[in-house]
């Protein structure tokens, strides 16, 4: 029974990360390689608590349950590993052992075919190596290179090459011991010159096996190059050691490589040597060229090294302009200057530029005669109510000078806004109206003259316009049926197309029928609102209008009011202020009720109002009796007609005596008729006559049915008169005059 180690290394870009624990391993008749005899094999490995293994088992896959070979080759085993959270993953790999100190130490390692994902930083990526080393313990063990391992398993893995490239010592103290591993070199120069003489310091950077850098001197330490020569390696005292490399007369690259304590250094160092370059140089130029015309220009510039050249504009002329790409370039003047002009360029060899160059340009003074350009007819198309950004009208338009060219408008378009501008470009907006064409003028200007004016036409393309609708509103009575007119009747399409009803929403209150040529049928609930709505939208056989609203004022189904006649009386010729003919009128609805009046009355006149009351004035007549008849209106129905009676209380009224004319001879006597004959009584009362005054120029007997008799009293008179009265028994007529005319007779001598 012995005691070796067992050590879990991860190399990663030169650096080895490590853990390491002890196993227990018993050996019958020796330790494993060239004895045949069969051998225990290794168990019960201690946890690698950073690594998450609990276990390791190496197990043979020879027939016989041995480890068979000889010492410094490889012999196929199978590795597998326990994590701490319960999985198992087996492994191909080949153990290898050899005696490196003598017959009492030996060690073997297993190098595994793929890198172990257990959850640490550890996992597994390209260029990283797993290698599992058991060795025994010795105080001054060094475990050699693994250059001479060799034999078919190392192959097949394709582990145990790649190693070698990176583990060259290990010892029992890597944390003072320097490492090939880790050990860099670096140079102060990846590139000099290749003149023989210039150099590159090289310096060697200690390392321990884990990466870190060393301060203490007194390794052996050689660099080699393959090109170039390296001077004599200086030791520093604290790490590094350096020597100088001195490059060679050619183009080449010199690699540097070294040893450490005769272990080879895996890492190495590349320095270019390079040719010394020779600044190019850019060529002067002067050229010429007339006003208003361009001209080439190739720039040329030289290299002794040959290199390729660019070339860089650095300076740009002030009275024109640069095209192209240096060297090929074409200057082109401002317009219509003439004189001197210049600009500057250097070339560059892909290393420095040059000193500048300057091309010397003289522009030539020409007299031109100017030709008026010549505009060409354009057109163009847009469709109903669209905007068109039309290309420039000036693109088919020539000038003979080829000035360049502006747009000048002259008339404007019928049927829609214009917004021309200098370049030629423009922006049309229709109007939206039902025009198939729209056209504007314009010239086309050098700067110096226009050309002749051309029309540019625009065909506009019909779009068809949507309707548009108009809100309507009906009324129908409570619980009442709306055949409605047409809801298209006020809506309108640009295009006069044929348009039909299209319901969007319905009504709440009632039911609808809506037909395409937009009458419709509605029927009212019968609830108590007092309005409901619909929308739709007209329809023209292509576009939907905007959605409108029909609005339907629902009239409350009101009982008309009961009238009731009433009667009145008033005396013969008085005024009756009537109270209200309403008062005993009703309405279903309590509503508020006023009097119409319908007929008026045949022996008086009326004036009735609202309220009912009235005033009634009797024209005086005999009658005993008057009427007028009249409705009530409860704001929205009209009741029965009825009668108002008014009863005439009689009155007597005094006759009327009308004046009388007789006649007598002078001195005569006259028996006069009746004075009353011709008087009037309203109640045809018996009249009476009664003598108010006597005649001046005789006697007079007046009887009370108006007889009379009346004797001239002779004298010259030829008039004489008297009043009288009618009385009817009750009252006395007015005063009126009986004339009597006096005929006169001859009286004797």
């Amino acid at each position: 029974m012995g005691k070796i180690t067992f050590s879990l290394l991860l190399f990663a870009s030169f650096v080895v990360h490590s853990e390491t624990t002890t196993v227990s391993v018993g050996f019958e008749n020796g330790l494993l390689g060239e004895y045949s005899n069969n051998a225990h094999q290794p168990i019960n490995v201690n946890t690698f608590s950073t690594l998450g293994i609990t276990s390791a088992i190496i197990s043979q896959e020879s027939d016989n349950g041995q480890f068979g070979g000889t010492q410094g080759n490889d012999y196929a085993v199978d590795v597998t590993f326990l994590f701490d959270d319960g999985t198992t993953v087996t492994f191909d790999g080949a153990v290898n052992w050899r005696d490196t100190k003598g017959s009492t130490i030996h060690g073997f390692g297993i190098i595994t075919e793929s890198v172990v994902d257990d959850g640490t930083d550890y996992v597994a990526s390209s260029g990283y190596e797993v290698s599992y080393l058991m060795q025994s313990i010795s105080s001054d063990f060094v475990y050699e290179d693994y250059g001479s391992i060799s034999g078919g398993n190392a192959a097949q893995s394709g582990l145990l090459d790649a190693l070698n490239e990176y583990l060259a010592y290990v010892s029992e103290n890597p944390g003072t011991e320097p490492s090939s591993l880790g050990t860099t070199i670096s140079s102060s120069e990846t590139e000099i010159s290749a003149d023989g003489a210039s150099t590159s310091t090289i310096t060697v950077q200690l390392k321990d096996i884990n990466g870190n850098d060393l301060t203490d001197g007194g390794h052996t330490v050689t660099l080699t190059t393959d090109a170039g020569t390296l001077s004599s390696v200086t030791d520093n005292g604290d790490g590094t050691y350096t020597a100088t490399l001195t490059s060679s007369a050619s183009v080449e690259t010199a690699t540097i490589s070294g040893t450490l304590n005769d272990e080879t250094i895996l890492d190495t160092e590349s320095v270019s040597f390079v040719k010394a370059n020779t600044d190019p140089v850019a060529d002067d130029q002067s050229v010429s060229l007339d006003e208003n015309t361009s001209l080439a220009i190739m720039l040329t510039g030289s290299d002794s090294d040959d290199d390729t050249l660019s070339y860089i504009v650095v300076t740009n002329p002030e009275n024109g302009v640069l095209s192209g790409t240096a060297p090929n370039l074409t200057y082109t003047p401002d317009t219509n200057f003439s004189g001197a002009d210049s600009f500057t360029f250097s070339v560059n060899d892909g290393t420095v530029d040059s000193s500048t160059a300057t091309v010397s340009i003289t522009v030539n003074n020409v007299v031109v005669i100017n030709n008026a350009p010549v505009a060409v007819a354009d057109s163009y198309s847009v469709t109903e109510g669209g905007t068109l950004n039309g290309t420039s009208v000036l693109s088919n338009d020539t000038d003979a000078e080829s000035d360049s060219l502006t747009a000048v408008q002259v008339s404007s378009p019928a049927n829609g806004s214009l917004t021309l501008n200098r370049d030629g470009t423009f922006t049309y907006v229709h109007d939206g109206g039902e025009t198939t064409s729209d056209s504007f003028t314009y010239q086309a200007n050098d700067g110096s003259s226009n050309s002749n004016t051309v029309t540019v036409t625009i065909s506009i393309t019909a779009e068809n316009d949507a309707p548009v609708a108009v809100a309507d509103s009906y009324s129908v009575t409570e619980g009442g049926t709306l055949n409605g007119t047409s809801v298209l009747s006020n809506d309108t399409d640009a295009e006069s197309d044929s348009l039909s009803a299209i319901q969007i929403s319905s009504p709440a209150n009632g039911s609808l029928t809506l037909n395409r040529d937009g009458t419709f049928t509605y029927v009212h609930d019968g609830g108590e609102t007092t309005s409901d709505s619909f929308t739709y939208q007209a329809n023209d056989g292509s576009s939907n209008s905007n959605t409108v609203t029909v609005s339907i004022s629902i009239t409350a189904d009101n009982d008309a009011p009961v009238a009731v006649a009433d009667s009145y009386s008033v005396t013969e010729g008085g005024t009756l202020n009537g109270t209200s003919v309403l008062s005993n009128d009703t309405d279903a609805e309590s509503d508020s009720l006023s009097a119409i009046q319908i007929s008026s009355p045949a022996n008086g006149s009326l004036t009735l109002n609202r309220d009912g009351t009235f005033t009634y004035v009797h024209d005086g007549g005999e009658t005993t009796s008057d009427s007028f008849t009249y409705q009530a209106n409860d704001g929205s129905s009209n009741s029965n007609t009825v009668t108002v009676t008014i009863s005439i209380t009689a009155e007597n009224d005094a006759p009327v005596a009308v004046a009388d004319s007789y006649s007598v001879t002078e001195g005569g006597t006259l028996n006069g008729t009746s004075v009353l004959s011709n008087d009037t009584d309203a109640e045809s009362d018996s009249l009476s006559a009664i003598q108010i005054s006597s005649p001046a120029n005789g006697s007079l007997t007046l009887n009370s049915d108006g007889t009379f008799t009346y004797v001239h009293d002779g004298g010259e008179t030829t008039s004489d008169s008297f009043t009288y009265q009618a009385n009817d028994g009750s009252s006395t007529s007015n005063t009126v005059t009986v004339s009597i005319s006096i005929t006169a007779d001859n009286d004797a001598p």
